[in-house]
């Protein structure tokens, strides 16, 4: 079976997506930036939240079309996966890469890139003037990857848990 890229949207395949990608998750606590903790998916800076599957799966079901879940595929088992957001103002559009995850053993075959490359080709199609992304802090082969590509950060988040939460 040869190795493609596809966009998923049949609910019962986001579904295993989401059960897929927080496996994935669950090994690198390096991913957890400000939206894995203010969307419920970590619990905080180093520990994903105990429901983080049933978190995924609703998100990933409740998606609207703005959203796109794009994964590499060798026949049914998935290698990787982004979802991207696509946000308009006015007559100013910006796509946001969400997510992207390789399973570690895939890293390094180029799954990364070919999801990166879709993405932008998703913005360019959509009119979008930037590509915005985030990564957690301690995610440092993810800054050098995007680096590498031309992404540049442009600021720095911080949180503090409020008083009596």
């Amino acid at each position: 079976m040869s190795v493609r890229v596809e966009r998923v949207t049949a609910q019962d395949d986001l579904s295993d997506l989401a059960g897929w990608f927080a496996a994935q998750l669950r090994r690198e606590p390096s991913y957890i930036s400000h939206s894995e903790i203010l969307w419920g998916r970590a619990a905080d800076a180093d520990n994903w939240s105990v429901d983080l599957e049933a978190v995924l799966r609703l998100e990933f079901l409740g998606a609207g079309p703005e959203v796109h879940y794009v994964a590499v595929l060798d026949g049914e088992r998935v290698l990787a996966l982004s979802v991207t957001r696509l946000d308009r103002v006015g007559d100013r559009a910006v796509l946001t890469l969400e997510d992207l995850i390789v399973d570690p053993a895939g890293r390094r075959c180029g799954h990364a890139r070919r999801l990166l490359e879709e993405a932008e080709r998703r913005a360019g199609a959509e009119g979008a003037a930037w590509i915005a992304l985030e990564s957690g802090i301690r995610n440092e082969g993810a800054h050098g990857f995007f680096a590498a590509l031309g992404y540049a950060p442009v600021s720095k988040v911080m949180l503090k848990r409020a008083p009596g939460a």
